[in-house]
C-alpha cells in the first residue's frame, strides 16, 4: 500500500494518530516524481558565451614587450587587427593608447607604406590599408579611397555621397573637405561624404571665428590630401610589384614544363628570353599557368 506524499508528510511531522483518517495513492502506482529544479538558462549562456578561447586567453597575459617583440618580428598589421577581434580583454589591450608601438612595429614591415597621419590612430590607419571590408555594409571593398579615408561599396557610395556642387557654397569656393573623381550611377563628377560636409558645416555655423576655422581646415585638408597621394603611389608600387612577380612565376613554370616534356635542349640553344619573345601570347601573363595552357 501507497501513501500519497501529504499523507506521507504528516506522518512525517507527527499530525496523524491511529484515529486518522490516511489518504492512500490509488492502485499500486508509485509516488509522483520530484520537479527538476529549473537551471538559469540566462546565467549559463552568458558565462558561456564569455569565456575566452584557450588561446586568446594565453595571449591576454602576454606582457606588452613580449607582444611588442613577436609583432617587431613576426606579426603583419592585418593579424593584429584579427588579434584585436578575438576577444574583448585582448580587443581592449590592443585598442588601448599604450599599445601605439605594437602597431607601429607591424606597420614597419610593410615595405614603401607612409607613417600613420596626424588625423588617424595606428589601429584606424591599419583598418583602412589592410581591412578591406565596406565602412558602411561590411562587403568585400578591394578600393580605398585615400583621402576620404573610407572603402565604401558602389551602393554604399549611392547613399552616402553627395555632389560638391550641390553643397553650401562655402565647400566648393574652399579647399576644405576630402573629395573624390569618381563616377556613380554613370555621373562622373567631384562627391563628398555627407556626414563629413555635414559635421563641417555644423562646426563653421557654430565657430567664433569663421575666417580662422576656414583657414585651419585648409591646412588640415592640404596635410590630409598629400598624404592620399602617397598612399595612392604605394599602392599602385605595390600592385606592379605583385603583377612582375606573378609574370616571372608563370613565365619560369612554362620553362619549367618545357623542360619535363623532353625540350629542355631546345630552350637552352633557343634561350628562355627567344622563347618568351617568340610566344608573346603565353608568356607574361600575371597568373598562374594551367595545363590546359
Amino acid at each position: 500500500m501507497v501513501l500519497t506524499r501529504s499523507a506521507a508528510k504528516k506522518i512525517a511531522l507527527g499530525q496523524v494518530t491511529e484515529d486518522t483518517p490516511v489518504e492512500h495513492a490509488p492502485g499500486n502506482c508509485a509516488p509522483p516524481a520530484k520537479k527538476r529544479r529549473r537551471k538559469d538558462t540566462a546565467t549559463s549562456k552568458k558565462q558561456r558565451g564569455g569565456k575566452p578561447l584557450p588561446l586568446a586567453g594565453e595571449a591576454c597575459r602576454l606582457n606588452l614587450d613580449v607582444l611588442f617583440l613577436i609583432a617587431a618580428a613576426y606579426i603583419h598589421p592585418i593579424d593584429l587587427l584579427n588579434l584585436a577581434r578575438t576577444c574583448k580583454s585582448l580587443r581592449q589591450l590592443l585598442m588601448d593608447r599604450s599599445s601605439a608601438f605594437v602597431w607601429k612595429a607591424a606597420r614597419r614591415q610593410v615595405n614603401g607604406l607612409p607613417d600613420c597621419p596626424a588625423d588617424l590612430t595606428e589601429h584606424e590607419y591599419a583598418n583602412l590599408v589592410f581591412y578591406a571590408r565596406c565602412y558602411g555594409c561590411d562587403q568585400y571593398t578591394k578600393t580605398v579611397l585615400w583621402e576620404m579615408r573610407r572603402r565604401y561599396c558602389p551602393d554604399c557610395r549611392i547613399k552616402r555621397f553627395c555632389a560638391l556642387s550641390s553643397c553650401h557654397e562655402v565647400v566648393p569656393r574652399n579647399n576644405v573637405l576630402a573629395r573624390e573623381h569618381i563616377t556613380i550611377e554613370g555621373e562622373t563628377t567631384i562627391w563628398v561624404d555627407k556626414e563629413q560636409m555635414e559635421s563641417f558645416m555644423h562646426q563653421y555655423t557654430h565657430s567664433s571665428d569663421e575666417k580662422q576655422f576656414l583657414k585651419d581646415k585648409r591646412e588640415q585638408h592640404g596635410m590630409i590630401s598629400m598624404h592620399a597621394r602617397l598612399c595612392e603611389k604605394w599602392r599602385r608600387d605595390k600592385t606592379s610589384e605583385r603583377k612582375v612577380d606573378l609574370n616571372g612565376e608563370h613565365d619560369n613554370s612554362i620553362l619549367e614544363r618545357l623542360k619535363q616534356l623532353g625540350y629542355e635542349s631546345e630552350v637552352a640553344s633557343f634561350r628562355p628570353q627567344r622563347v618568351q619573345l617568340s610566344c608573346k601570347s603565353v608568356f607574361g601573363k600575371s597568373r598562374p599557368h594551367r595545363d590546359k595552357d
